[in-house]
């Protein structure tokens, strides 16, 4: 018989007769059932693995197609049950019936329908036109498509027009007007390093993110995803692709740049404290009082401990001198440094911390580690020895700064020109003996007196003040314009002054 297979069953099977006999069975075979479609007509096999087609009518479709094909599956069922759709014919008009008519769908066309009044015409692609003659303005045989409507403007408006016409296409949301008809929209293609993107961005349509083979999407595990592009015409926060390899050597990367953030703010305020500090101590000191250090004698000395003292500071005067000679050039160099580490400072603060918290700290950072405790540092009890312990440093940056310090140093030597006055004036030096008189304020006494021999190098004179005897000195005079003043009263206590 067709269609029916003969079984034999074995006897341990579940037919079994008394006689221990084999047993035929007829099974019916596994089909699917008939499908029927109004609009169109399906053919082909119902078994498993056969191929059952459905082919539409003319003006009908099953998702864009005119035939779709499926197989029966093993238990009898179909895997989906297609059917043929009307197809939107007015939806393929470039016109739309133009301007003054109504498109109606019919099977397998469109028909176009024109207002009272209206006057019809063929386009030149074969499409009916509906439009208004006469004095009443129209769009003519203009069309902006199935997403929006033709409108024709009273007048030409420069804020609005593009073009030289007055018809503008009117288009619904997601779409736009090209000049011509109404387009969709365009969010613009989008790239991942890690990933690549395929399809359209165009309004509502398919685009796909697929990542690569070590990467996946995003806060997920999955490696693929689609999106839409919106009416707005711009991406709302599109997915990206993110490697596990690739995110642990960016948080390297980052960790690396803090630290190095880090260290440059701290040098940033060394050199700020650095500079403001030696501007303070070097620059303000007198070479004239380093010159007198480095003249006096450790024989005069009465104690090891002062001769200890004397010597440190005969050393120190020696390696500030040379920086003290140029001072202009010295000036200008801490000046500079100053100012760079300053402007530095907040552009690596800003890497780390908020824009306004980058200003404050550095403010607050500057001023007390930057400006005061420097200065009080540098100008203490120590000065001259801390001063001494940074000239190496100064020399260098002097060398470095040099081709931007040296204009500026120039241009204050031309513009401010130093006096080379004697070092010490007559009520200066008056005062320096008041201040270190061995006997006292008594022993500056009289009114200075002087009584110099002539025709000789040598010779004496009385300097005191007002209410007492005066003292008298020898007085010689020796090269370069200094003179020597020998006590010669006090045979106890002598002492010279140069």
């Amino acid at each position: 018989l067709p269609h029916l297979l003969l079984w034999k069953v074995c006897p341990s099977g579940a037919v079994e007769n008394q006689s221990n006999q084999t047993t035929e069975v007829l099974v019916q075979p596994v089909v699917c059932v008939a499908l029927n479609d109004s609009h169109g007509h399906w053919e082909g096999s119902l078994h498993p693995g056969g191929s059952y087609v459905l082919t539409c009518d003319k003006g009908f479709q099953v998702s864009g197609k005119l035939k779709v094909s499926m197989s029966c599956r093993e238990d009898g069922e179909w895997p989906a049950k297609p059917w043929c759709e009307d197809v939107d014919d007015c939806d393929k008009l470039v016109y739309g019936c133009g301007p003054a008519g109504l498109c109606v769908d019919r099977v397998g066309h469109a028909e176009c329908v024109c207002e009272r009044g209206a006057r019809r015409k063929a386009a030149t692609n074969g499409e009916v036109v509906c439009y208004f003659e006469g004095d009443r303005n129209d769009c003519g045989a203009v069309n902006c498509g199935s997403h929006g409507v033709c409108i024709n403007l009273k007048e030409y408006q420069d804020t609005f027009d593009t073009g030289s016409t007055p018809f503008r296409c009117s288009c619904e949301r997601g779409y736009m007007d090209d000049g011509d008809t109404c387009v969709a929209v365009d969010c613009g293609t989008l790239e991942d390093p890690l990933g690549s993107w395929r399809g359209t961005s165009l309004y509502l349509g398919e685009y796909n993110l697929e990542c690569d083979e070590d990467a996946f999407l995003w806060g997920g595990i999955e490696q693929a995803t689609t999106i839409s592009c919106p009416a707005s015409g711009q991406w709302n926060s599109p997915p990206k692709c993110q490697s596990p390899a690739e995110d642990k050597q960016l948080a390297q990367m980052k960790c690396v740049k803090f630290w190095i953030n880090l260290l440059a703010i701290f040098v940033c305020l060394m050199m700020a404290a650095l500079a403001a500090g030696l501007t303070m101590g070097l620059v303000s000191l007198e070479p004239v009082e380093l010159e007198i250090i480095q003249a006096a004698r450790l024989d005069d000395c009465t104690t090891e401990k002062e001769k200890t003292r004397l010597q440190g500071q005969k050393e120190n005067a020696t390696r500030i001198l040379p920086l003290l000679k140029d001072h202009h050039l010295l000036l200008v160099t801490l000046l500079l440094m100053n100012a760079v580490a300053n402007e530095a400072l907040p552009l690596f603060l800003d890497e780390l911390v908020p824009s306004f918290m980058a200003v404050l700290i550095s403010v607050t950072f500057v001023l007390i580690c930057g400006e005061i405790i420097p200065s009080a540092v540098f100008t203490g009890p120590s000065q001259l020895t801390v001063a001494a312990r940074f000239t190496g440093c100064v020399q260098c940056l002097m060398v470095v700064l040099y081709g931007a310090a040296k204009p500026i140093a120039m241009l204050l030597d031309k513009a401010l020109i130093q006096s080379h006055d004697e070092r010490h004036t007559r009520p200066q030096l008056r005062a320096v003996l008041r201040l270190h008189s061995p006997s006292g304020s008594s022993f500056l006494s009289n009114p200075l007196a002087e009584q110099a021999l002539p025709g000789r190098a040598d010779s004496t004179e009385s300097i005191g003040s007002d209410g007492g005897s005066a003292t008298p000195f020898a007085r010689q005079d020796l090269p370069g314009g200094q003179r020597r003043f020998q006590n010669v009263a006090d045979e106890e206590q002598p002492y010279s002054l140069v």
